[in-house]
């Protein structure tokens, strides 16, 4: 049975921009700055719902801004809730993922690591947790990678998660609808 999966992150200049081109009418969270991490951040879809998607807006030097910066808007992550990250994770190695270095504070301060790949366009947030067992907001993400990563992608084996390297930039499914940071399309 499929990981599902927790929600989906891009990183936008704003916010508000972002939301606003959404394909459907959304159920849009309260906007939360966490200066710690240098955002703000904006959960869209019904709380408790699988497929979440979540938009960050960088406020502050940091992570999200320097991605920002080097990539431009995007996805950033998509994440997982899972009863054991640590062995989630090690079973992903055996299929080439790495752990991130950023794992190395944010175990210990909220249960959570990191899994990147070269070739990958985005990371995968794993954290110690019940799942939310609510209908997707986000049907599937289509993530950008490299050709030769797309089998790495589908070795995860999370709800609606797809590895294409077709793509100019990662989207995502919601209602039908293919959308990526600032614009919409049907598919």
């Amino acid at each position: 049975m499929p990981t599902p999966l927790d929600h989906v992150a891009f990183v936008v200049p704003s916010i508000e921009d972002a939301a606003a081109t959404l394909p459907v009418p959304a159920d849009l969270g309260a906007i939360e700055t966490f200066a710690g991490e240098g955002t703000r951040e904006l959960y869209v879809g019904t709380p408790g719902s699988t497929g979440l998607l979540l938009l960050m807006q960088p406020i502050a030097d940091g992570p999200y801004a320097r991605a920002l910066a080097k990539r431009g808007p995007g996805l950033h992550h998509v994440a997982v809730r899972v009863e054991d990250a640590r062995a989630w994770a090690h079973d992903a190695g055996h299929h080439g993922w790495l752990l991130h270095t950023a794992s190395l504070t944010s175990w210990d301060a909220a249960r959570t690591l990191w899994l990147c790949r070269p070739g990958i366009a985005g990371l995968v947030e794993v954290s110690e947790g019940a799942a939310a067992t609510g209908a997707p907001f986000v049907e599937a993400v289509d993530m950008r990678v490299e050709a030769a990563q797309a089998d790495r992608v589908a070795a995860l084996d999370i709800a609606g998660l797809r590895g294409l390297g077709a793509l100019a930039s990662s989207e995502v499914v919601i209602d039908g609808h293919r959308w990526t940071v600032g614009r919409s399309h049907d598919r």
